[in-house]
């Protein structure tokens, strides 16, 4: 297996990092976190606190108000 490429993995922060910032908080609101995390729970590639689809920790992932689900069920905060 090959390693990742470290310039593509520092341009993948650098765009979540001013993605985050294009909204101005990086914290959902309590709202948007229980309806996201309703949402993930019931989705069939949720597993074990892993979404199967991008790999992500839910818990984590829902928390941040610029993040968005892979199925598109749900986006940024606004």
């Amino acid at each position: 297996m090959r390693a990742p490429n470290l310039f593509t993995f520092i341009g993948s922060i650098f765009s979540a990092i001013v993605y985050w910032w294009k909204f101005e908080r990086f914290i959902a609101t309590e709202r948007t976190r229980r309806i996201r995390n309703a949402i993930c729970v019931t989705c069939p590639f949720y597993k074990w606190g892993q979404c199967q689809k991008c790999t992500c920790v839910v818990s984590l992932k829902i928390q941040l108000s610029a993040e968005e689900c892979p199925l598109e069920k749900w986006g940024p905060e606004e």
